[in-house]
């Protein structure tokens, strides 16, 4: 019998899907969680790319106001019984913090690892996830991230550059961000006690004290936030079907 070693394989993991935007920069009526990337709903193949993890125990989405019937008919006729069984699902806040803190009072109380990834980021694949979990059991908390390859500018409000920003240790923040349960819920209580709002979950963190490393993200890993993404990301879909 083989005997998983990893030092993740400890943990029992569970990942929270904040969907509760509502996209308005995307132009849609819809949500762009909900459009169809390559005949397939966004957040059905963002929730897939954990289900077809077996360390993976439990996917829950934190779903916008409105969208929670819609949302059940589509892990009903999109996502195959035996995993249907692993999703569950909640109502998003207002902000991302908001609804990550929805999804981790809904999580099974086994659960004491957590990843946490943006709904609108389909394309994540299999060694990203697996390189936050390896980190997580490690270190605590980590993210998945890219450096940054391009000159940045430091612009003064009337357009004017100011400087040119030293980019060797400048890292594009992405999700999954994987953390020890115990280290994410002490983040979001020292949040609501001092009154602090974070971008994400490694801010929170950070907030709190609790060191957050980087691993290694992927360049396909993008955010679909405006519609030439959504075209993007049909590209890079069908090169991946192609290699």
């Amino acid at each position: 019998m083989n005997v998983d070693m990893t030092p993740y394989s400890r943990f029992r993991v569970g990942v929270i899907i904040p969907a509760g935007g509502t996209g308005s920069r995307f132009g849609h009526t819809q949500p762009k969680q909900f459009l169809e990337l390559a005949g397939k709903p966004v957040l059905i193949r963002t929730c897939q790319a954990f289900l077809d993890l077996e360390t993976v125990q439990t996917v829950v989405i934190a779903v916008p106001a409105g969208y929670r019937a819609y949302t059940a008919e589509l892990i009903r006729t999109r996502i195959d019984p035996e995993n249907r069984l692993r999703v569950l699902m909640t109502d998003g806040g207002l902000t991302r913090q908001e609804s990550v803190q929805a999804g981790l009072k809904v999580l099974p109380d086994e659960i004491d690892m957590v990843l946490v990834h943006d709904a609108a980021r389909p394309l994540v694949d299999r060694e990203t996830i697996l390189r936050c979990l390896d980190g997580a059991a490690r270190f605590g908390a980590t993210i998945a991230a890219i450096q940054v390859s391009d000159t940045l500018k430091h612009v003064r409000d009337d357009g004017s550059i100011a400087s040119t920003v030293d980019r060797r240790h400048i890292w594009q923040a992405q999700t999954p961000q994987a953390a020890r349960r115990t280290l994410l819920e002490q983040a979001f209580a020292t949040a609501a006690l001092t009154n602090f709002s974070g971008t994400d979950e490694a801010s929170l963190l950070e907030a709190a004290g609790i060191p957050v490393r980087v691993v290694k993200g992927s360049e396909h890993n993008r955010k679909i936030t405006l519609p030439e993404d959504l075209q993007m990301a049909e590209a890079l879909l069908m090169q991946r079907r192609r290699s």
